[in-house]
């Protein structure tokens, strides 16, 4: 198994912290493939984290949990099930490159879209 940063993980330029809060702005202007990512490699983190004290004990993990949630509310907010994901897993998410703006905008404006999004959900 691949050993995942703790701190922190970087995409292009953007480089998190889980140190410091991430801000809506910065969460909102990633595509849906980053949110996804970034729940990939937050999930492992936690769980990894729950059953292992010293990690427990690294870093604030009261800010890593409070971004963990806020992802999961922005996926939650943009209609993404765990079946987006395994669609998005298998390079079958067609609207993966949206960023969460867009794609929010597209729901409340695109009946198309929106029933695209959810039929995908199932």
């Amino acid at each position: 198994m691949n050993e995942k940063p703790v701190y922190g993980i970087e995409w292009n330029d953007l480089v998190i912290d889980y140190e410091q809060p991430i801000s809506d702005e910065v969460l909102k202007s990633m595509t849906l493939t980053q949110l996804f990512e970034m729940v990939e490699h937050m999930e492992y983190v936690y769980f990894y984290y729950r059953s292992d004290a010293y990690w427990a004990e690294k870093g604030n993990w009261s800010q890593f949990e409070e971004n963990f949630k806020k992802v999961h509310f922005l996926l939650i907010s943009a209609r993404l099930t765990p079946n987006h994901y395994r669609k998005w897993a298998e390079g079958k998410l067609s609207y993966a490159n949206l960023t969460y703006k867009e794609h929010m905008k597209r729901i409340m404006e695109d009946g198309k879209y929106f029933a695209k999004v959810v039929e995908d959900g199932f």
